[in-house]
């Protein structure tokens, strides 16, 4: 009984050992995450949301680390678009990475549709909101605007409780699982996209809400 007690010891050392030295074998990502030739950025909060019941972050393989968390590739992206670091220790957690040259919108990311989001008194303290799914022209207009295709309304936009605002959802279809959010506002007789700035307005095409419910 001893003797097997001291076997089971000695391979949950060496088992433990061996994941030490495969950890710190991994490439150290703390200056930037490099993978496949690609650089990551994490993604940022409050634009872009990735839905996480689609994989419920499981990883699949380890690919490097930082200084507290092991760097993994998801089992549903084949196309390694995002990375999870789990932290090895207590922590609140980390965003997932994302592929910074197929970043969405200024990327190659493949948009499914978009959706405008809008009240009934088109107030934004009217919490009652319809939903208008853009056709393929407004898409593309909008599409333009955050390549600065489209001119600019103004770059020194300010909030105020008067503006003709909307909620703007985009989603993809690649990568899956990926949604921005940004608004819509009526600047003088035109309509702005507002970028990531909170500031700038670019001019988009007019818009008639008039969608489904």
């Amino acid at each position: 009984m001893r003797k097997a007690v001291i076997i089971l010891f000695l391979i949950l050392v060496a088992i433990g050992l061996f994941r030490i030295i495969y950890i710190f074998t991994l490439p150290n990502m703390e200056r930037g995450v490099v993978y496949k030739n690609h650089e990551y950025r994490f993604l940022p909060s409050g634009r872009y949301s990735y839905d996480l019941s689609r994989s419920e972050l499981k990883g699949k393989k380890a690919v490097g680390r930082l200084d507290d968390a092991i760097i993994y590739t998801l089992w549903d992206d084949p196309d390694d678009f995002y990375l999870y670091p789990k932290a090895s220790w207590l922590h609140l957690g980390y965003n997932v990475l994302c592929r910074q040259d197929f970043y969405p919108l200024q990327g190659d990311g493949e948009i499914d549709y978009m959706v405008l989001k809008y009240s009934n008194g088109r107030g934004k303290g009217n919490s009652s909101f319809r939903e208008w799914r853009l056709d393929k022209e407004k898409q593309a207009n909008i599409i333009a605007a955050f390549q600065n295709e489209n001119a600019i309304l103004t770059s020194t936009w300010e909030e105020k409780e008067n503006n003709e605002a909307y909620l703007l959802d985009i989603f993809f279809s690649r990568p899956v699982g990926l949604k921005y959010r940004t608004r819509v506002v009526k600047y003088g007789e035109n309509y702005g996209l507002l970028l990531d700035d909170d500031q700038t307005l670019v001019k988009i095409s007019d818009l008639e809400c008039q969608g489904d419910s």
